[in-house]
């Protein structure tokens, strides 16, 4: 061997090296795309485009038939058969090109014009050309010809800024390239090679032109038959781009945005499949827009619609907002936007109570008036009852009761179990909050709030709080890793979620009524202060759906309520869902002996009993402190002792007796209610009542004067009370108007008329006083 071989043999190593492994890149085509997001039978739902500000999707994984026959027709008739670079023509591309003195023609293979694509901005010089050849024999020993096809469909430009097979099927036939017919996969097969002929104006006769004898071509070598060819050359060249689906625009925009939490797409740069149910979210689209124009009516422009799947937390349907450029802020995504929560709080509070063993379903509560440091909570209705079940003050959404029920539960415990259930929006501390946590003082998201709901009927579905508490999930293969387990058992989910199939509201609709009658569904809505935020969640075993309306810009309406502007919208949802019947019991649940009138464990004075099932707290409720023995005279209308009556006529009856201030309210709605009977010996004289108002006397009739400045004036009632530090509960014509405590005055202005004055003491001893004001 000569001195120079193995040189020159390392010399042809590293040309072979380089040729097969190096010269070409290991992504040919490090681009940038559009976010694609599908729903989850693979339909487009929205997409972005790419920051290159390019039309340019990812690669379709199957090219359609009918596009491969036209473009191997069109561009590289022997593509299969050649491995890269075509001799025949090529020798053709010599011959004219010699004889033209000029390059006409390139002899580029499909191959070579991936290599072209992939190469862009390269001079059209020989150079380079025989680069292309080499490099596309490079480019036959790593990819098969699907893919060379697959990578010049997705990269070849189809016109303007559209590039690749999927982009241009969406921009200019509005479908997917599975559907294209004969006459848009020869219009697109012809676009690469000449992609400004979509422009409008003379250069549509030339594409036309094309297209068709493409199409002529097609027929001649078996690939359609004449009636199919008919057909094709009948179908007119687009005029304009089509919009893209915008199906789901908002969630599109939480992409762009990088996703958060639970939104970070499992995948890179291919399309993103996510759980939406596409026929669902174009039908709840369709819901909300007509929905948006009712409201817009009332000076209330945005909302959101989010619906999951109890049982598996996936997201169905995701409406960020009204219809996009026909609403103000429209582009808010209302989904995720933190707000005031309303009352949609206290079923968790009560769930937490009575999981706790703290509270039974049916206890009465006390609903009356109630101050607590300077804040004195008020119920939506503005009267009190006295006493109430639990189930019925959660069905009717009252304040007061849930205020006391807090106080009593303590705010750090009730802040930690919203924690515990996946609330990610509370800002402050739970001091921060104090009774307003569970009033509507505290910040949720729509999004957050549905996924605390539907955990709720995942638990009892799964009966087990085991794994029932994640994020919404987007995506089929979500982060199931990141469940986490209830506080709660199963059995108090039910039984809040029993409560809430009770909801009942002055407003309530006959639609209303008919529906639930059809489909079992617990529901809860909210309305926070000022009017600004209107709520709905309702929760099936097939699906939890929550609504919010309201102004983006946090401006009131009278009209943003809970049952008048979100129900509504809540059940025309439930309406076209499957729900799926409604939530068994869970097993494991004990049954308990309660109290009929006061739904406390039955003590021995209860008359009446009832079994009710709870979750297996050791030492759940207290006895009825309500019920107990008193003795009565022969006729049953006074309190004795054996002092005044001898034991043989001594008459002993279980009795119903409620605290004094609560009994004053409660006999005012339950007519049955019968007070405790005087004692026999009682003193009945006037200078016995522990209250006094010298005026206005019984049917006096007054004037108030005018002020010196010209204003209406005030009058000031005093009541004096024979015990000092007693608590007055004042009302004008079963107005609550405040308490006073020690010094008793009031000032008042009532309008010209009859009134009634009406003083109620902390022990229960009524005072009221009629009177007529003769001003204006």
């Amino acid at each position: 061997m000569g001195a120079g071989f193995i040189p020159a043999l390392a010399f042809i190593l590293i040309i072979f090296i380089w040729f097969t492994y190096l010269c070409l890149p290991t992504d040919l085509f490090p681009k940038t795309y559009s976010i694609v997001i599908n729903d989850r039978d693979g339909n487009l739902l929205s997409a972005g485009i790419a920051a290159d500000g390019q039309w340019r999707f990812p690669g379709h994984d199957d090219l359609p038939e009918k596009f491969i026959a036209a473009i191997t027709t069109y561009e590289d008739k022997r593509f299969y058969s050649h491995n890269g670079i075509d001799i025949l023509a090529l020798g053709r591309a010599i011959r004219l090109n010699f004889m033209e003195q000029r390059i006409v023609s390139g002899a580029s293979t499909l191959t070579m014009q991936v290599l072209r694509l992939q190469r862009e901005g390269q001079a059209r010089i020989y150079s380079e050309k025989i680069m292309e050849m080499l490099l596309a024999l490079r480019i036959t020993l790593r990819y098969d010809k699907t893919e060379v096809l697959r990578l010049f469909a997705s990269h070849a430009p189809f016109g303007g800024n559209v590039v690749g097979i999927e982009a241009a099927s969406w921009r200019y036939f509005g479908r997917s390239p599975d559907n294209l017919g004969w006459a848009d996969a020869a219009m697109l097969a012809v676009l690469p090679n000449s992609p400004g002929l979509i422009h409008p104006g003379k250069n549509r006769e030339e594409l036309l032109t094309k297209r068709n004898r493409l199409l002529m071509t097609l027929e001649e070598k078996g690939f359609m038959d004449k009636s199919a060819l008919s057909l094709a050359m009948d179908e007119p060249i687009p005029q304009n781009p089509v919009p893209l689906p915008r199906h789901a625009p908002h969630l599109l925009s939480r992409m762009l945005k990088q996703g958060v939490g639970a939104l970070t797409p499992p995948t890179g740069d291919g399309a993103i499949s996510t759980t939406i149910d596409g026929n669902l979210q174009r039908q709840l689209n369709v819901l909300c827009e007509k929905y948006s124009e009712q409201l817009s009516s009332r000076g209330i422009e945005n909302l959101g619609v989010l619906v999951i799947e109890t049982k598996t937390g996936e997201v169905a349907a995701y409406t960020g907002n009204g219809p996009l450029d026909k609403v103000r802020n429209s582009y808010v995504d209302m989904v995720t936007a933190t707000r005031s929560t309303g009352s949609l709080l206290k079923p968790f509070l009560y769930a937490g109570m009575i999981d706790a063993g703290e509270l039974l379903p049916r206890q009465l509560v006390l609903d009356v008036p109630t101050r607590m440091g300077a804040y004195m909570p008020e119920n939506p209705t503005h009267i009190y009852l006295g006493a109430v079940r639990a189930d019925n003050a959660l069905a009717q959404s009252l304040n007061v009761p849930a205020a006391r029920l807090l106080k009593e539960f303590g705010v750090n415990r009730f802040y930690g179990l919203l924690e515990d259930m996946g609330m990610n929006t509370l800002i402050r501390s739970a001091d921060g909050y104090g009774v307003s946590l569970v009033l509507g003082g505290s910040e949720g998201s729509l999004e957050n709030l549905v996924s605390m709901y539907s955990s709720l009927g995942r638990e009892i579905l799964n009966n087990s709080p085991e794994k029932a508490l994640f994020n919404p999930i987007y995506f089929p293969d979500g982060p199931a890793a990141a469940a986490q387990d209830s506080p709660l058992h199963p059995g108090s989910a039910r039984i809040v979620l029993k409560a809430m199939e009770e909801l009942v509201r002055p407003e309530a609709e006959i639609g209303w009524k008919n529906f639930m009658s059809s489909k079992q569904v617990s529901w809860k809505t909210g309305t926070s202060y000022g009017f600004r935020d209107a709520w709905a969640i309702g929760v099936t075993p097939g699906y939890t759906v929550g609504v919010w309306v309201g102004n983006a810009t946090g401006e009131g309406k009278p009209g943003i309520q809970g049952t008048k502007a979100a129900a509504p919208l809540l059940f025309q949802v439930l309406e076209r869902l499957d729900t799926q019947g409604d939530f068994s019991w869970p097993s494991g649940m004990v049954e308990a002996e309660v109290c009929t009138k006061s739904g406390y464990l039955a003590g021995p004075d209860c008359p009446e009993s009832e079994l009710i099932l709870l979750p297996p707290t050791p030492g759940a409720g207290r006895v009825c402190p309500y019920h107990r023995l008193i003795h009565l005279d022969p006729t049953g209308n006074y309190q004795v002792t054996t002092k005044e009556e001898a034991g043989h006529r001594i008459r002993q009856e279980s009795w119903f007796v409620l605290p004094p201030v609560a009994e004053w309210y409660y006999s005012r709605w339950n007519i049955d209610y019968t007070p405790l009977p005087p004692h026999k010996n009682e003193n009945k004289s006037v200078d016995n009542a522990p209250m006094a108002l010298p005026f206005p006397t019984e049917n006096d009739e007054f004037y108030i004067p005018v002020d010196m400045d010209g204003k209406p004036g005030l009058a000031v009632f005093e009541v004096f009370h024979r015990e000092a530090g007693r608590t007055l509960f004042w009302h004008l014509d079963d107005d609550y108007l405040g308490q006073t405590t020690d010094i008793h005055q009031f000032e008042l202005r009532p309008k010209k008329g009859p009134h009634t004055l009406t003083l109620v003491d902390d022990r229960g001893a009524v005072l009221s006083r009629r009177f007529t004001l003769l001003s204006d």
